[in-house]
């Protein structure tokens, strides 16, 4: 042939039940290892002290207390999410398909920056010196619960606002029933409108508050304490990881009915890629515009307005250069660490990925659906069954980042699972049959049949991890090695230590470094879809 390949006809009733035997060997594999720290963890803290831990905490007030605290905390954060994620929704299912899904995804940007940094621009505008509270002369402090409660809900808006757009933009199909069987308005309006949004805000509701739960950065700067801060505490003072997991471990339980109460709800919302999607919107093109307009001015408030207060609190202009001279170790070793994870993470997933479609083809369950569990669960207490795993291995292992790159990848395996197979399931299989059919072998399907299709999907989910683990927090202060702090670690630090104008410098560094990653996502994104369209 042309092409030079080695081209060996096989028997076409070859059968397949010894592949699908080392995809499913392969898939159960994978995931048990990633669910491993969670597992260890629990385990451990349990036959460590024979489960005293969880008596001393959860038979008395204070864990209670803490749990409480912790959960009023995601259900107000909660709330408050809900309010921007509905006026976007709103906006956006006036628009076209296209426009409507890209602003819904623009909302999500915030969540790629370090709760931190948000935390850092809160205090700036609104804490006791802060920008807005000498200007106007405001009595409010932002280090209060309800200060607490509107960051979280400025960093995970996005998700309610997706989510709450993929149940409108559904609702178009439904309409046109009323004028075909004569229904009612006010039927309509509870049967078309009311019963099915109620159930996408309750879902994003739930959606938004188990993002919250696991988010104590935000709570903790701003002096509203959390479980979350409590177990560094044990952990790093008290020098007791037991009773550190078992702070977390009824947290991670309730993480995990609400992440099964999500999945449940928010199934019937998300239309599959591999079908045909909802009508483009009429009008006239200058109400879409209007609407556009009114969507991206509501993105501009939740975003533009605080990055502008960092840039209020320079000193100058090359402030932001110089405190990013200074953190250039704290960079390096950032980006090293995340993009080791990221390359790991999407190898993982990708192998994840093409074992369960193997599998779904042939009427199998895949497990790779259980690794949504470290996505519910407390990150620090994946950080402390890593922690107790590590004790074990030579200390040339212990003390690298090799556990803290561990880390990343066990936390962020979901997010490119879930990324790589939303993109691989609409995709034909005609191709890796025929090659299949005509004996190529598994390196040069995997070179002229998989890694053309399938190479923008692979960066766009290398990137993602990319940037969530180069801003991850909780994970790299239990995990960092002696002096291998991570840039994440040495904002949190300097916020307690510096003074306003050099953390505000150290924000805008910081978005200086994020702000090509997030191009890049971006571009992929573009170039990804133009790839399906053709």
């Amino acid at each position: 042939m042309s092409s030079g390949l080695n081209i060996t006809v096989v028997e076409p009733g070859k059968p397949l039940a010894n592949r699908l035997w080392r995809l499913s060997a392969l898939s159960i594999l994978l995931v048990a290892c990633a669910l491993l720290p969670l597992v260890w963890s629990v385990v451990s803290s349990v036959l460590a002290d024979g489960a005293s831990s969880y008596r001393e905490l959860w038979l008395s007030q204070k864990g209670w207390r803490l749990l409480g605290r912790t959960l009023e905390l995601a259900a107000a954060g909660a709330v408050l999410a809900l309010l921007p994620g509905l006026l976007l929704a709103e906006f956006c299912c006036r628009l076209d398909r296209r426009g409507a899904l890209l602003l819904a995804a623009l909302s999500c940007l915030t969540m790629l920056l370090p709760s931190s940094l948000l935390a850092t621009t809160a205090i700036v505008a609104l804490g006791h010196n802060g920008v807005l509270t000498q200007r106007f002369g405001l009595s409010w402090s932002i280090y209060s619960f309800a200060g607490a409660a509107g960051v979280l809900a400025l960093r995970y808006f996005g998700l309610a606002a997706v989510l709450l757009t993929f149940a409108r933009l559904n609702q178009r199909e439904e309409w046109p029933v009323r004028r075909a069987f004569a229904i009612g308005a006010r039927a309509a309006f509870g049967q078309l409108y009311l019963r099915p949004m109620l159930w996408a805000v309750l879902s994003a509701f739930l959606l938004v508050g188990l993002f919250c739960l696991n988010d104590h950065v935000i709570p903790d700067m701003l002096l509203v304490p959390t479980y979350g801060g409590q177990i560094l505490i044990m952990y790093s003072a008290m020098m007791n990881p037991s009773s550190a997991a078992a702070m977390a471990a009824p947290v991670a339980l309730i993480g995990l009915l609400l992440g099964l109460l999500v999945v449940r709800q928010a199934a019937g919302f998300l239309n599959p890629l591999d079908k045909p999607l909802w009508p483009a919107r009429g009008g006239p093109a200058w109400v879409k515009l209007c609407w556009a307009a009114a969507a991206i001015a509501l993105l501009g408030c939740m975003w533009l307005i605080p990055m502008g207060v960092l840039l209020y609190r320079l000193d100058s202009a090359g402030a932001p250069l110089r405190q990013l001279s200074a953190a250039a170790p704290e960079i390096a070793r950032t980006l090293a660490d995340s993009a080791i994870a990221a390359a790991v993470t999407t190898i993982l997933a990708a192998a994840l990925v093409h074992a369960g479609l193997a599998m779904r083809a042939a009427a199998q369950r895949s497990p790779a659906g259980l690794l949504l569990v470290n996505l519910a669960v407390p990150p620090s207490l994946l950080g402390i069954g890593l922690i107790l795993l590590a004790n074990s291995c030579p200390p040339a292992v212990r003390d690298s980042t090799a556990p803290l790159i561990a880390s990343y990848v066990v936390r962020f395996l979901p997010i490119a699972t879930l990324v790589l197979f939303a993109v691989w399931r609409g995709q034909s299989t005609l191709p890796q049959q025929a090659a299949r059919l005509h004996g190529l072998s598994a390196w040069q399907r995997l070179a002229h049949v998989h890694w053309p299709r399938r190479r923008l999907s692979l960066a766009l989910a290398g990137t993602l991890c990319l940037l969530l683990a180069a801003t991850e927090v909780d994970m790299s202060v239990l995990l960092c090695p002696p002096g291998g702090h991570t840039l994440g670690v040495r904002l949190a630090m300097l916020i307690h230590t510096a003074s306003d104008a050099v953390v505000s410098a150290l924000c805008v560094g910081i978005l200086l470094v994020l702000a090509p990653l997030i191009v890049l996502l971006l571009v992929t994104v573009g170039l990804l879809r133009r790839q399906e369209r053709e």
